[in-house]
């Protein structure tokens, strides 16, 4: 009998066109490391893209080889974040996850890991970031709301 070792593997492979794609819940997802964001954000701005493709983009933008982009596409891939196809000789890369969902999840980790509370890493994230009319105003709804909630619960720890 042949087994299909990447079914063991936990992937889901379709055989005509085989795809790999790891299913991990968005909270066991690991995190990603410098490279692997580098890798990423090539593959969110191409939204799919061919191997050498990929290849062409990192070895311009920081020189790395095509053995050590292929490495950092297997470690994504088992992470979760990335679907591929097997399409003739080649492979079709797309991401698996959103890039607003992957740096939602980075934020949250960095905040449950911050040391002296959050406020301080937001202030710093608001200094650092690139801001529209539009994200100010949802800011400071957010703020405001948030002085609503912690003025009610003020209020309520007093009654007690």
């Amino acid at each position: 009998m042949v087994v299909d070792k990447r079914k063991q593997s936990g992937y889901n492979v379709s055989q005509s066109v085989f795809s790999l794609t790891k299913n991990i819940a968005m909270n066991e997802l690991k995190e990603l490391t410098n490279a692997e964001w580098k890798v990423m954000r090539i593959v969110w701005e191409e939204r799919k893209a061919m191997t050498r493709e990929i290849y062409t983009i990192a070895a311009e933008r920081y020189g790395w080889s095509p053995a050590t982009v292929k490495t950092l596409l297997r470690r994504i891939i088992d992470k979760g974040y990335i679907h591929v196809t097997q399409i003739g000789n080649g492979f079709l890369y797309r991401p698996a996850r959103s890039s607003l969902q992957v740096v939602k999840k980075a934020v949250e980790s960095l905040l449950d890991n911050a040391v002296e509370g959050t406020g301080p890493l937001l202030v710093q994230l608001v200094e650092q970031a690139t801001l529209s009319d539009s994200d100010l105003r949802s800011l400071e709804l957010m703020i405001e709301q948030k002085r609503k909630t912690l003025d009610k619960q003020n209020k309520q720890n007093k009654q007690k």
